[in-house]
């Protein structure tokens, strides 16, 4: 009933709807977003987008930092900078053909959007190529916020669906480590900073009706990493003055790492992991599930491998303006880690995530 472009427009306004931070960037459009909870803090900004109609390409800023203090890059942090490729196809189903009222509207919109000019023609009797092309991207913008409009009260449901293949070249980790029997370090810890490249692959599914939202996804990812990928426990290093004979002064304190020896082993390992949400828009309100498979290098080994399962179960809480339109998605959740083939008992997490879209 309306053209590609403005359903194409009309669903990627409702993707905003279903915006949560997820371990792979798999949205497509501009977003912000923050997870903060006890181990640490996960920030994600996709500033930079190029639509090209059903070919999507952004650029990704990322990182992790530990749950000490806020944005607090003294202890170990990742920061990374990624590229990602997003196609997505649409579909569309209205109750009756209402084209006699959208010819009428095209009519109406383009009387408009011609009035006060010279221009007999959008497209063809013009007095300057500029002005033609000028006016008719006027016309299409105006058509297509008309066409939105328009179609609200007609359709009964949307779907879309969408693969994103991201690939993130720089992803630094950086962290301090004292060695065991090396008084230097425990003196002034070393440094380390590693480059951890990683690929990805998630596909989205999204459905949405008068009343509900469902949009369930799946994703892969291989990352190289290294020996203290994925482990965050980490012991508090302070450098002391004496002062007198019974008192110090503590000058400076870093969460740092106690190691054996400085040989990062490296091993290329696969995560999956599997996403749903599920909103109810007379609430404006819904759930977000998630399972998430991430292996490891077990600590004092060089080729054994463990792994976390994390069970994931959040509350999603949008925030609207006045215009109705979501300003910020609030995701208080709680979290169950169980490890496989490693000497730690479960863990259970409380946090918030805060997803932003950006206009």
């Amino acid at each position: 009933m309306v053209t590609d472009k403005t359903f194409n427009r009309i669903a990627k306004n409702d993707f905003e709807k279903i915006q949560t931070v997820t371990p792979v960037s798999n949205v497509t459009n501009r977003f912000a977003s923050l997870d903060i909870n006890k181990e640490k803090q996960t920030f994600s900004l996709s500033p930079l987008v190029y639509d090209a109609g059903q070919h999507i390409f952004g650029l990704n800023f990322s990182g992790t930092l530990n749950s000490k203090g806020f944005f607090d890059f003294k202890d170990r942090n990742q920061v990374a900078i990624g590229l990602n490729y997003t196609f997505y196809h649409v579909s569309k189903r209205y109750k009756n053909n209402h084209r006699i009222e959208l010819y009428e509207l095209y009519d109406a919109v383009k009387q408009r959007a011609l009035s006060g000019k010279k221009i007999k023609d959008v497209w063809i009797k013009a007095d300057k190529p500029k002005d033609s092309a000028a006016l008719k991207e006027e016309y299409e913008e105006m058509l297509t916020e008309y066409e939105m409009a328009f179609a609200e009260k007609y359709w009964t449901s949307k779907s879309m669906y969408w693969v994103t293949v991201n690939f993130t070249p720089f992803n630094k980790d950086n962290f301090r480590y004292l060695l065991e029997g090396d008084t230097n370090s425990y003196q002034n810890p070393y440094k380390e900073s590693l480059n951890v490249l990683k690929l990805s692959v998630s596909f989205n599914y999204y459905y949405e009706s008068k009343n509900w939202i469902v949009s369930p996804s799946v994703n892969i990812s291989g990352m190289n990493k290294h020996s203290l990928s994925e482990i965050y426990s980490t012991k508090q290093w302070n450098k002391i003055t004496p002062l007198t004979s019974g008192t110090y002064l503590s000058e400076d304190n870093k969460n740092v790492y106690v190691l054996s020896d400085n040989k990062f082993s490296r091993l290329f390992l696969i995560d999956a992991g599997l996403k749903c949400i599920l909103l109810s828009k007379r609430w404006n309100m819904g759930l977000d599930v998630s399972y998430n498979s991430t292996r490891f290098i077990t600590p004092g080994t060089s080729n054994y491998v463990s792994k976390i399962n994390d069970y994931s179960f959040g509350f999603i809480i949008p925030l609207v303006d006045s215009k109705g339109e979501r300003t910020i998605n609030i995701v208080p959740f709680y979290s169950y880690k169980q490890f496989i083939d490693y000497a730690s008992g479960s863990e259970s997490v409380f946090g918030v995530k805060f997803n932003i879209p950006l206009k």
